[in-house]
């Protein structure tokens, strides 16, 4: 089993980073100002304080070394944004995750509930300050469905509790997001069919092969 964090990793700061390099033949670095790197972003200070701004106490923020290729430092400061907080409203009874080949089954039947180390609470844990509960990964979603009248109004982004390395956002949020990033939306980020998860998914990586 893989856990997910649900806070920055502690070691952080003894972390350094380097501007993507895309396949050959190309050569040139991909220095861009957002990074998607799965637990959390990598953003310049411009979109780190729009981050801020918007999502305020939302959000776990620290200094990031970022690097070029050849190890120099980046021109601008760059740091990791952690989005913490987590609205419980995953319908478990109605939610499919897919468990082997064409075998389906409910969230409420595949729930993972496992207490920590003590080593791994400060990052992992996500119930009662010691206990890690997920739901079926991202990978494994057939479809999701969600309780809506448990999301606060007012709130543009945000973890599904238990549902580890996924987002929601409204659209209004996504259309301000992407004017801040250089590498516009559909290099950062994309969207998926909630009702079709994993099948969406698929496309869209086949798309970008």
């Amino acid at each position: 089993m893989q856990c997910v964090r649900w806070r920055l990793p502690q070691s952080i700061d003894k972390l350094a980073y380097r501007f993507p390099k895309p396949p050959a033949p190309f050569s040139q670095e991909i220095v861009r100002n957002f990074y998607h790197l799965d637990e959390y972003f990598v953003v310049d200070e411009p979109l780190k304080d729009f981050l801020a701004e918007e999502l305020s106490d939302n959000i776990e923020v620290a200094a990031m070394d970022m690097r070029h290729q050849d190890g120099t430092p980046a021109e601008l400061p760059y740091f990791a944004v952690k989005v913490v907080r987590s609205v419980e409203c995953v319908a478990t009874d109605r939610s499919v995750a897919l468990i082997g080949r064409g075998a389906t089954d409910l969230f409420a039947r595949r729930v993972v509930n496992v207490t920590l180390d003590k080593d791994a609470i400060a990052e992992f844990a996500n119930v009662d300050g010691r206990r890690y509960v997920a739901y079926p990964p991202f990978s494994m979603t057939r479809g999701l469905h969600l309780n809506e009248e448990r999301i606060p109004p007012g709130i543009s982004l945000f973890q599904p509790a238990y549902w580890p390395g996924a987002l929601i956002a409204t659209p209004e949020f996504v259309n301000r997001l992407s004017e801040y990033c250089d590498g516009g939306w559909s290099y950062n980020f994309w969207a998926i069919d909630q009702g079709n998860v994993l099948t969406a998914y698929l496309d869209l990586m086949r798309m970008l092969r």
